[in-house]
């Protein structure tokens, strides 16, 4: 058994086996660390196991405790796959690394349990994430999390709250507004690498009550090559992609993809993403929320030629779809929202496609629009309580300045969206009270 055990150990550390930058190396690193610290024949692999594992954290998880591989579940697997090794690792490798892993379970706990969830059994698929979550994630945390069991806590009672994670590549955002629904939403704009990496960048989800409105289309398990490149391909995300050309593949070097610059507000949540997946075309999109029911798209893209670009909408399997003109009004679970293009476009089409649910995949629907060349700024409107918010209009200075309008009950309301660089996690959350806003985890700390 021992010498099974050993040969085992040699093969998974074997250069043509082990994976850096990846779960699958991480698992073998921790299992490694394991046993080295708990058979003595195999206590010569400790110091092999250590490095490989401090390794693994340094590389998997950014300076905040986010993964980097672009999934909220991983984000769970990861960090809870190795704090729940956390007091061991903290006596082999010091406090320096261990201080490292608090920060990837926080992250995790923060991200995932408070806001990443649409109901107490299902994730909401942003990357490559299944909904079906058979576990609770953070079961494994450091017993003395601090800071952010209070950050948890205060999330998890406010009737608005929102995470931005910049680096990691996303903003989530949950509410509860006044006719008594419950709205999720999420932006994603990251590239660090291949490791479960999809074509998603700018891409966005709106739930409604658990159910999706503009859908993500998730994660399969179901084998199939064609399947999984499906899943992972721009065409059925709700972002900009090309009739004649494809993005630049997920394992060439990762750059140019990121979140630039946010406003997180009680009124007023948006974020600025880009990327240049697009040969020659520079595309950069702001996602803004007013007024808890006010989504707004508004997009710039940069290229020699617009003619083969499409800015697509992917609906959950279970909207139902009644379109006027340039107008589409979207029904879901007995709520009605509009969509609406606020710039010169020619009709939209509305076109078949999947999501998975549960790993199998929905039929659904697209709304795709064309991308006219005469236009600066592409903006859409997803009015969900149209009947309440009415003349709606934009004045867009910048991708950073613009100014909306609207009447509500009569009453003319402005609101100004003022968006500025941002390089560290975000936590806002708002209760109708009062509002706190945290820039980091060791701000978090030294104010509290």
């Amino acid at each position: 058994l021992h010498k099974v055990i050993v040969e085992h150990v040699r093969f998974i550390t074997a250069p043509q086996v082990y994976r850096e930058n990846h779960n699958h190396g991480l698992i073998s690193a921790l299992m490694l660390f394991q046993a080295a610290d708990c058979v003595d024949s195999l206590k010569p692999y400790a110091k092999q196991a250590a490095y490989l594992v401090r390794q693994q954290v340094e590389h998997i998880f950014d300076p905040h405790g986010f993964a980097r591989e672009h999934s909220l579940q991983y984000q769970w697997f990861n960090s809870n796959l190795t704090v729940h090794h956390f007091e061991t690792l903290q006596r082999i490798l010091g406090n320096e690394t261990a201080g490292r892993l608090s920060q990837c379970a926080h992250a995790a706990k923060v991200s995932l349990m408070t806001i990443g969830a649409l109901h107490p059994d299902r994730l909401l698929p942003l990357g490559d994430t299944t909904t079906n979550k058979s576990r609770q994630p953070g079961e494994h945390q450091p017993r003395d999390p601090g800071h952010a069991e209070a950050v948890h806590r205060r999330l998890l009672r406010a009737t608005q709250s929102c995470v931005l994670a910049p680096e990691a590549g996303f903003f989530l955002r949950k509410e509860s507004t006044e006719d008594g629904y419950d709205v999720l939403s999420s932006f994603s704009c990251a590239w660090h690498g291949y490791a479960h990496k999809q074509n998603d960048e700018c891409s966005f989800t709106i739930a409604i009550n658990g159910d999706q409105l503009i859908a993500d289309p998730g994660y399969s398990r179901v084998c199939g090559r064609e399947l999984l490149r499906e899943v992972r391909s721009e065409r059925v995300h709700s972002t900009v992609w090309s009739t004649t050309s494809q993005w630049s593949s997920r394992r060439s070097k990762p750059s140019g993809s990121k979140i630039t610059s946010a406003q997180l507000s009680p009124n007023v949540s948006a974020v600025l993403g880009e990327h240049r997946r697009l040969e020659n075309v520079h595309c950069q999109r702001v996602f803004a929320v007013v007024d808890r029911s006010l989504f707004f798209v508004v997009d710039r893209i940069e290229a020699a030629s617009v003619d083969d670009l499409r800015r697509s909408f992917t609906l959950g399997s279970s909207v139902n779809v009644h379109r006027i003109n340039s107008s589409v009004t979207l029904e879901l679970s007995g709520s009605r929202a509009d969509l609406c293009c606020l710039t010169p476009v020619s009709p939209p089409t509305l076109e078949p496609t999947r999501v998975f649910w549960d790993n199998k995949p929905i039929a659904s629907q697209q709304i795709v629009f064309r991308v006219p060349s005469d236009v600066r700024h592409h903006v859409n409107l997803i009015n969900l309580q149209p009947q309440r918010f009415q003349d709606v209009s934009i004045t867009i200075d910048s991708l950073t300045r613009m100014q909306v309008m609207y009447t509500a009950n009569s009453i003319a309301v402005t609101r100004d969206l003022h968006l500025e660089p941002v390089h560290e996690p975000c936590y806002v959350a708002h209760d109708g009270h009062e509002q706190f806003n945290v820039q980091g985890f060791s701000r978090w700390r030294s104010e509290h």
